[in-house]
């Protein structure tokens, strides 16, 4: 039920994530089509940000420490 903008920042944000070097000319033709530079910037560090707050939190062990229930 995603729109193509929402489809494409997850792709997005799975391949920053699991193969940033794979993020080729076609990706970013498609990105640079439906996304401004700003948007592109913006969703760029809101990813970064998540992973390493996600790694920060299991160096540190506070991914166990709280659980939901």
């Amino acid at each position: 039920a995603l729109d193509e903008r929402a489809r494409l920042a997850a792709e997005y944000a799975e391949r920053f994530t699991l193969d940033h070097h794979g993020l080729d000319d076609e990706f970013w033709s498609r990105m640079s089509s439906k996304f401004s530079q700003a948007e592109i910037a913006e969703l760029t560090m809101s990813i970064g940000s998540w992973i390493a707050f996600g790694r920060l939190n299991r160096v540190f062990g506070l991914d166990t420490m709280c659980t939901l229930g």
